[in-house]
């Protein structure tokens, strides 16, 4: 019994190795096949707006050009293929340009093959597309590429966008200023001069569009009041340097200028360093100018002078921005920027000569003396959740410091007080951390898009004041704002609506103190809600039309709240006020877009309005909280393409404001501004820029300005194809660029009459060469703002 229970045994065993035996001789060599496999994700987008490409074939084809495997992109351009084997790539979609690329072993999980547009010859113009389109509450400008491309400069194209208006620095859209302006959705915290220094070392070649908001995201502060988002292309190769030299020319009719000799160095880096993409943008300008000017002041008393100025500057200014970006993996990317400015020695140098009555004269030497510096670093990342839903994780953090010294220094010159000094001294350090996460589409279906996100903002300010060795004053503001913001967008057919909400928490420390005075403190906490809805609806492909509402804040400067005394003439002094408050505003805009034209409506309230006036000494000047303001307001803007040589943009504005309580002062306020600039291509390597900026007659609350005309004219020139290229330019070439001024405040007036024009001639020079290698940067915003996109 036990012998044939033992054979038993051995006979299930050895049929039970057997069986083992032929599972592994069968499932080896599928695992081993298995193994040798490998699965690729294709995301095949336009290259204009990173939009998935629906229905786009794609081909893998071997070593010898044999066709492997084949498959169709979905809905969103995602196709997923085995490429196991594939040596090319070859992607084809109606009205693009066939992709083909090489595959290796090391080509990551995911590919993204970028199509281009192709061109549509008609009358031997180049047409892509529409250059302006309205897309989800704001208009998207397309920069066109030409052979003058990477010879124009960012700051160059803020002038040809919709809406807006360029004077010197000043940036305006619709009429509106406080306009935030961003790169690739960076710079929130960064000052509009700090961006555009940055823009003007990016040639056009470098950018893709610009996203015009005249009615923010939700996402944004509630004190900004528009938003640029200029976009880059993500594809990087060449980099550049730029020099270039300026002078004041005939301001007057005895100065030629040349002792005012100005000059300007940028470079614009793009390589790779490993796995890291780096973008180096360093610069460096020293900058002279003299102006003069005339005028009076008096009093309701019988005190008066009158006054000539003669004023020399000097500026040289450093700066660097770096910007390092590493994919992680297929799903993540981080990237950090530093960005330092250094303004060692500001100077200004102002002789101003005084007639009293009587004959009596005063001259005073004015100095004023000013060093900046500014570190602002910022670190981001980004995490893809959903690859259906293209659901984004988005996290920064930025830190920056501000250090900044003022020095004033008023010597007399006259006979009874020759060598008297008085001086102010202010120095001011402002600090500012920040912090941020964003959700993007994690609620997502075919008609909704969302996202949400928390913010916080932390900013303090510490001033000290040393005036004529006697007063000194120390000012110290700490303020924290928390917010939360909800975006969602609808789209139905032809009808898009928005409804966005902001909620902030304010909370401000403000202290002041003067001397053996007591201080003065003030705390103020404000939570308030900010609204944004929109309804937009396309009448049909060439006429859009929207209205909407937003609610905003006009939160006030340092300046405007520092009591510290800041001297603007040997006599006038000007200060903030500790018990400045916020103004908020409600604004009804409405818009229209008929092809390339744009016209825009506008209703605004604010519940208070800043404005400078005297105090009882009328040397003095003081911050003053005004009633309640409301403005009307309409824009247009038309695009016109004459010819394939000649193109023009124009942008007019006007706006009608009045106080809704009767004052001292003008009860209504009016602005009426035009800005035209032109390009005319006189050759393949020739084209003349005209740009003028007109300014009406001008009444503010206490104030009349005359009529301001500025002008420039510029020749660009193909020096080398594609990588040398010159531009001459004249500003005012007429000398009509005068300003004129008059106020009139209760018991006092003064004038102020420019004596100079603004001619200036400047050279400038950019080389434009390959550094490096190839590649591609990450994006830390939604780069469609939440937009739905028809399927």
């Amino acid at each position: 019994m036990q012998i044939a229970c033992n054979s038993l045994w051995d006979d299930r065993a050895l049929q039970l190795k057997i069986y083992v035996l032929i599972l592994s001789l069968l499932v080896i060599p599928l695992l081993s096949l298995s193994a040798q496999q490998r699965h690729l994700i294709l995301l095949v987008k336009d290259k204009r707006d990173s939009t998935g490409i629906a229905n786009a074939t794609v081909i893998l084809a071997g070593t010898a050009g044999n066709k492997l495997r084949e498959g169709i992109t979905g809905k969103d351009g995602v196709c997923l293929l085995d490429v196991t084997g594939a040596a090319k790539i070859h992607c084809e979609a109606a009205d693009y340009v066939v992709y083909t690329s090489a595959l290796s072993s090391y080509t990551n999980d995911t590919l993204v093959c970028w199509l281009n547009k192709k061109m549509v010859q008609l009358k031997s113009v180049d047409i892509v597309d529409k250059q302006v389109v309205s897309d989800a509450g704001k208009f998207v400008y397309k920069v066109r590429q030409d052979q003058f491309s990477k010879g124009q400069s960012g700051t160059e194209l803020l002038a040809k966008l919709p809406g807006v208006i360029v004077v010197g620095e000043q940036v305006k859209l619709n009429g509106q200023t406080g306009v935030l302006i961003l790169i690739d959705g960076k710079g929130e915290h960064r000052t509009s001069s700090q961006q555009q220094a940055i823009l003007a070392s990016l040639n056009a070649d470098h950018l893709d569009k610009v996203e015009i908001m005249a009615m923010p995201s939700a996402k944004y502060d509630a004190g900004v009041n528009a938003v640029i988002n200029v976009v880059t292309k993500k594809e990087r190769g060449n980099s550049n340097v730029r020099a270039s030299y300026s002078q004041p020319f005939y301001m007057t009719a005895k100065d030629a200028g040349f002792g005012y000799a100005s000059g300007t160095g940028a470079a614009n880096l793009n390589f790779k360093i490993r796995a890291v993409n780096c973008v180096w943008i360093l610069s460096a300008d020293n900058t002279l100018n003299t102006t003069q000017s005339a005028g009076w002041f008096e009093t309701d008393k019988g005190f008066r002078y009158d006054d000539i100025r003669k004023s020399n500057l000097a500026n040289f200014r450093i700066s660097q921005d770096l910007n390092l970006d590493y994919a992680v993996n297929s799903r993540s990317g981080m990237g950090l920027n530093v960005n330092m400015r250094y303004v060692p020695s500001g100077m200004t140098h102002t002789i101003e000569r005084y007639n009293f009555q009587k004959d009596s004269v005063t001259e005073v030497d004015n100095t004023n003396v000013r060093e900046q510096r500014t570190i602002q670093s910022t670190l981001n990342y980004k995490y893809l959740l959903d690859t259906a839903k293209k659901s984004t994780l988005y996290i920064s953090a930025t830190w920056s410091v501000n250090p900044d010294d003022n020095r004033n220094t008023l010597l007399l010159q006259s006979a009874a007080d020759a060598g008297s000094v008085s001086r102010n001294i202010i120095s001011s350090n402002t600090d500012m951390l920040s912090a941020s996460a964003i959700f993007s589409d994690v609620i997502k279906s075919r008609y909704l898009s969302t996202e949400f996100g928390i913010k916080s903002n932390h900013l303090r300010n510490n001033s000290d004041q040393q005036y004529d060795s006697s007063t000194w004053t120390n000012f110290h503001y700490n303020e924290r704002i928390s917010s939360a913001f909800f975006t969602a967008r609808w789209k139905l057919g032809k009808w898009l609506m928005s409804t966005e909400l902001r909620g902030e928490l304010l909370r401000s420390d403000t202290r002041y103190k003067q001397t053996e005075s007591e201080d003065q403190c003030i705390r103020r906490d404000y939570w308030k809600m900010y609204p944004n809805l929109l309804v937009q609806y396309n009448v049909k492909d060439a006429l859009d039309l929207s209205l909407g509402y937003t609610k905003r804040v006009r939160r006030p400067f340092m300046g405007d709240m520092n009591p510290a005394r800041r001297t603007t003439n040997a006599f006038m002094t000007q200060g903030g006020n500790i018990d400045f408050i916020p103004s908020y505003v409600d604004r009804i805009e409405g818009e229209l877009m008929y092809k390339s034209s744009i016209v825009t409506l506008r209703y605004e309230r604010l519940n208070n309005r800043r404005v400078f006036v005297p105090t009882a000494d009328p040397f003095v000047y003081k911050a003053t909280n005004m009633t309640r303001f409301e403005t009307l307001g309409m824009s247009l803007s038309q695009a016109l393409r004459l010819s394939k040589y000649f193109t023009s943009n124009i942008t007019v504005d006007y706006s009608y404001s009045q106080y809704l309580q009767s004052g001292p002062f003008n009860g209504s306020t009016n602005v009426f501004e035009v800005s035209l600039d032109n390009e005319w291509t006189i050759g393949k390597k020739t084209r003349i820029l005209i740009s003028a900026y007109y300014n009406a007659r001008m009444y503010l609350e206490y104030s009349m300005y005359n009529p301001l005309l500025v002008t420039s004219c510029s020749i660009k020139r193909i020096l080398l194809k594609n990588k040398l290229f010159l531009q001459v330019s004249v500003s005012d070439p007429v000398g009509l660029e005068k300003v004129k001024s008059v106020s009139r405040f209760p018991g006092q007036a003064e004038a102020i009459d420019a004596l100079t024009n603004n001619r200036r001639f400047s050279l400038q020079l950019l080389y434009s060469f390959p550094f490096g290698q190839k590649f591609k940067l990450q994006s830390y915003r939604t780069k469609n703002e939440g937009e739905i996109r028809t399927y």
